[in-house]
Order: structure tokens, then C-alpha cells, then sequence
């Protein structure tokens, strides 16, 4: 069978949308759906005439999706680590210096 790529908008692209969107709204803090939401998901895709092959594949697309936005580091909380790195280190520089 021969697939043919579907325009946004188009009845079917919107019925996919609609079920990442489920999909994506399922998944834990793992960053994977449970067997009985995959269960209840795949029962939607039936319902919005998704076939189970197609659907099975655009959970595992949803799950494979990167976090929405990585976390980022405060420059102000990495400078004063930073600098809490730097005398802790000095600090045990000097003790061991001690200890010879």
C-alpha cells in the first residue's frame, strides 16, 4: 500500500493531532505511558479511525519527543557554586598541607 502524505488541517492530520495530544497528556513523570492508559489510548484511536499499528507508533513518537524545555542553570546559583568549589577546594589543599 502506497502512503500518501496528508496536509495540515486535513480530517485525518487533525485526528492524529487530537490523539498525540491525548498521548502526551498520559505520560508520567518516567516519560512513559502505563500499559492501561496505552490500553484507553489505543481504544481512542479507534474511535478517531486510526488504525493500532499507526497508533502504537505515535505513542512511541510522543514518548521519544524531548522535554518540552531543558532545564536551565541561574548563571548566579552556577557562579556561586562555582566559588564554593574553588574554596572548599583550597580549604582542603591547606589541610592536607597540614597533615605533611
Amino acid at each position: 500500500m502506497r502512503r500518501v502524505p496528508v496536509q495540515l488541517g486535513h480530517p485525518i492530520a487533525r485526528s492524529h493531532e487530537l490523539f498525540a495530544r491525548a498521548v502526551a497528556e498520559r505520560i508520567d513523570a518516567a516519560g512513559l505511558v502505563k500499559f492501561s492508559d496505552r490500553q484507553r489510548l489505543l481504544h481512542l484511536a479507534g474511535i478517531l479511525g486510526i488504525d493500532r499499528t499507526d497508533a502504537s507508533l505515535l505513542i512511541a513518537a510522543v514518548q521519544d519527543r524531548p522535554a518540552s524545555k531543558p532545564a536551565s542553570v541561574n548563571p548566579a546559583c552556577a557562579t556561586l557554586l562555582c566559588a564554593a568549589a574553588i574554596q572548599a577546594s583550597i580549604v582542603l589543599v591547606a589541610w592536607w598541607g597540614l597533615l605533611r
